[in-house]
């Protein structure tokens, strides 16, 4: 594939889940790389977070705990989130990026969601409920609709792209 562009907040989480799997022994690493993947996680790290040297194993230990069923249920996933004080809705489109590449197709996709909802004690009924508000949310936003091509709403979609830009503050 070569080359991609890939936001750096990203490429720092690819960087620690791999010095995670590296810690654990689930991944043989030689010296090298492991020194290759530390070093690239202090330096988007330091852009990202603070000037000052971060400590990789601080933001490993980070990257595991948002990956904890324990926290991510107590923030409510996957129903709610809690950004601050409040707690809002996500709105979820579920949808195939490319069902040849990735052999899926859009019932897989609700099919393992539902799945997952009830690995995880949804009751049966709140998971189809769950799933048809996912359902309702990618029909209302699908770039189908005359509204998604309006002047204003392209506008919008634009100025919001180039706000989340400069906030992100680097590609990697």
């Amino acid at each position: 594939m070569g080359r991609i562009c890939q936001p750096a907040e990203e490429r720092l989480d690819d960087l620690l889940w791999g010095m995670d799997r590296y810690q654990r022994g689930d991944l043989p690493a030689d010296t090298g790389r492991l020194e290759y993947v530390r070093a690239e996680a202090v330096r988007i790290g330091r852009d990202l977070h603070h000037p000052d040297r971060p400590d990789v194993d601080d933001l490993v230990a980070a990257r595991r705990l948002r990956h904890l069923p324990e926290m991510l249920a107590k923030a409510g996933y996957p129903f709610l989130r809690a950004p601050g004080v409040t707690s809002e809705r996500v709105l979820v489109s579920v949808n195939t990026d490319n069902p040849i590449t990735f052999a899926s197709s859009l019932a897989d996709e609700f099919a393992h969601l539902y799945f997952a909802l009830l690995g995880r004690g949804v009751a049966a009924d709140d998971a189809l409920r769950w799933l048809d508000r996912a359902r309702e949310n990618g029909y209302a936003s699908r770039f189908m609709l005359r509204a998604s091509t309006l002047p204003e709403a392209l506008g919008e979609v634009a100025r919001e792209r180039r706000t989340a830009g400069t906030a992100r503050r680097g590609m990697w």
